[in-house]
């Protein structure tokens, strides 16, 4: 996410630079923490119930989290303590737009991880949408603190598909083991529409695409661009390797980012 800041920040008119460090250290910090209490809350919860579900079956990161719970709750008091440290440096415009993220993502929780929604209730994909919209909410704000409207609103909603794109990816790919452990996911079971991840990737490079033919090249489009066509590449692949680690490549590809921010 704070890649994708810098990119957003790139692209407008007083680029990266603007940005403050109070909000780029605010968001990391509160991303790990959120990452870091998600993996926790999944492996206590597997804890409680006993270690009886067929460990082939289970996805890496998962694997990872159940045999570190104490590596994983030192990093998340880690986090808690930088975001704590700068809170008083965060602008008086940060703290109301961050106010809102903050609820959104509480409550995000409290429907979906607190076992409150399942995925059948509703056939969309609320959870991976709810994800995606306070992924591009966070990097929006630390990219312009002052007023996100400053951010093209084609990026936003393009970034928006993208992220989409990614929870569905995995969400389709990890369908067996959410079946068990996160019914609200979308394809929980097995069940959803199979060619939505596409679906949403193709629109999120379809977005990039019509603002480059509008407005020419920025690190924003070509960030877009790239990381939803590499998505969606490996969302059409089916080499069992690729089954195995599409959550670590398809989170992996969003590093890009970082090298594309420098784009002239």
């Amino acid at each position: 996410m704070v890649g994708w800041a810098f990119v957003l920040a790139a692209s407008r008119g007083d680029g990266p630079g603007a940005m403050r460090a109070a909000e780029v250290v605010a968001l990391f910090a509160a991303v790990w923490a959120i990452y870091l209490g998600d993996r926790l809350h999944d492996a206590r919860r597997a804890g409680r119930r006993g270690a009886d579900e067929n460990h082939a079956s289970i996805p890496l990161r998962h694997v990872w989290a159940r045999e570190h719970p104490r590596i994983l709750a030192i990093s998340l008091g880690v986090a808690l303590l930088a975001g704590i440290v700068v809170m008083p440096f965060l602008s008086a415009a940060t703290w109301s737009a961050a106010g809102v993220v903050a609820g959104a993502t509480a409550a995000y929780f409290f429907l979906f991880r607190g076992g409150w929604r399942a995925a059948g209730q509703s056939g969309l994909p609320v959870k991976e949408l709810a994800i995606a919209l306070c992924f591009t909410a966070g990097a929006a704000i630390a990219a312009s603190p002052a007023s996100i409207a400053t951010i093209p609103l084609p990026y936003l909603i393009s970034l928006v598909f993208l992220v989409l794109g990614n929870c569905l990816l995995i969400s389709r790919v990890e369908a067996a083991h959410d079946a068990r452990e996160d019914p609200a996911a979308y394809y929980s079971g097995g069940k959803g529409l199979r060619l939505l991840p596409e679906v949403a990737l193709g629109c999120a490079f379809g977005l990039a695409l019509m603002f480059l033919g509008l407005e020419g090249v920025t690190p924003a489009v070509v960030a877009l661009m790239t990381i939803s066509g590499f998505t969606f590449l490996l969302a059409r692949s089916r080499h069992p390797w690729i089954d195995t680690h599409t959550q670590a490549l398809a989170d992996g590809l969003h590093l890009l980012a970082w090298i594309l921010v420098f784009w002239n």
